[in-house]
């Protein structure tokens, strides 16, 4: 897939990552219609499948940054929702350890 950004390929390459942006969020996020997660106080969990696609990303996002173009901005987007999700997460842990 890394041909694709190296032989100028947009539509292919954008295509490709907007998938592994897809998989790296849990289902629920990615099913919402504005993908905001601070909408439901709930605690997400992260799926081995979004962990491995997050992992990919992030390598893909790091060794071949410089052509990834405008799909840039969708993995950026991803990796930002990610935060949120582990932000929830950890606050939905403390208030937890809190009540005990």
């Amino acid at each position: 897939r890394a041909s694709c950004g190296k032989l100028a390929l947009q539509q292919p390459r954008d295509e490709f990552l907007s998938n592994m942006c897809k998989f790296a969020l849990p289902s629920r996020v990615r099913g919402s219609p504005n993908r905001n997660v601070e909408a439901k106080p709930e605690t997400w969990e992260l799926s081995p499948k979004n962990i491995q696609a997050m992992k990919a990303l992030f390598n893909i996002a790091h060794c071949l940054g410089t052509i990834l173009g405008s799909a840039r901005l969708t993995v950026l987007e991803t990796f930002e929702e990610l935060d949120r999700i582990m932000q929830i997460n950890k606050a939905k842990l403390r208030a937890d350890q809190l009540e005990k």
